[in-house]
């Protein structure tokens, strides 16, 4: 886990240096996250394939038994369609509304951290405010810089939206107490986490740091950019979605 964080910190630094201005929006951070979680697991596909081959060499075959089997589910089958006929109709409406709503909003993945006082902290507590979920590093200097930016957001609109700061630690030699001693020599007032395992790298669709997610007041995800936000931007994601 500590290689890959290291790497993630090499490539991270280029990826933020030539960032686009451009916000990506929900349906590209659903991909996005979709593509990290199937990229995670194809380690794991392949060693289960490689066990499961071996377990079907050694398992002898029952061709009769199978043969029993069959037409006992072949009858059941065509019970089980008849009776299931009379709903079909019904549920396939239920189905396409639940697809149409599921469709309409993607919810930004939910997580408990611990606040520098021990108070959990999590997505639920900024529902009815528009949020910027911010991740950053102490050694990126893009993420040094949009944090004046970002302080002077909440001050201009403390009504209309919050921040919620998660250091992700991808170096050994940063300790918890480095983090709090750079966030007060900078003096924000902003809310801020520490994922110290980098638990949330595995949620949400993190290329590069800064990475800031824009979550609307019921939770779900309305945009996010990949990079240093400058005031301007910002302003414009305000305008867009308050």
């Amino acid at each position: 886990m500590k290689k890959i964080f290291l790497l993630l910190m090499i490539v991270t630094v280029s990826l933020s240096a030539c960032a686009k201005d451009e916000l990506y929006d929900a349906e590209t951070f659903e991909k996005d996250s979709i593509d990290k979680e199937k990229d995670s697991k194809d380690g794991e596909k392949e060693l289960s394939s490689n066990e499961t081959s071996i377990e079907n060499e050694n398992t002898p075959s029952d061709d009769l038994s199978k043969e029993d089997d069959s037409n006992v589910e072949t009858s059941t089958d065509e019970e089980a369609a008849e009776e299931n006929s009379q709903d079909d109709s019904s549920k396939d409406d239920n189905k396409t509304e639940t697809t149409e709503a599921e469709q309409e909003k993607i919810m930004a993945p939910d997580f408990s951290l611990t606040d520098r006082d021990g108070n959990e902290v999590s997505l639920e507590d900024y529902r009815g405010k528009i949020l910027f979920l911010n991740f950053f590093t102490t050694w990126c200097k893009y993420c040094d810089q949009e944090m004046p930016e970002f302080q002077a957001a909440v001050e201009a609109y403390p009504d209309d939206l919050d921040f919620l700061l998660v250091d992700v630690f991808t170096q050994e030699n940063v300790s918890v107490d480095d983090v709090y001693d750079w966030y007060d020599e900078r003096d924000l007032t902003m809310d801020m986490v520490i994922d110290v395992d980098g638990e949330l790298l595995r949620d949400y669709p993190i290329q590069a740091f800064p990475t800031t997610f824009f979550i609307d007041r019921d939770g779900s995800v309305l945009a996010y950019f990949p990079g240093a936000m400058t005031g301007d931007m910002i302003e414009q994601v305000i305008d867009e979605f308050k």
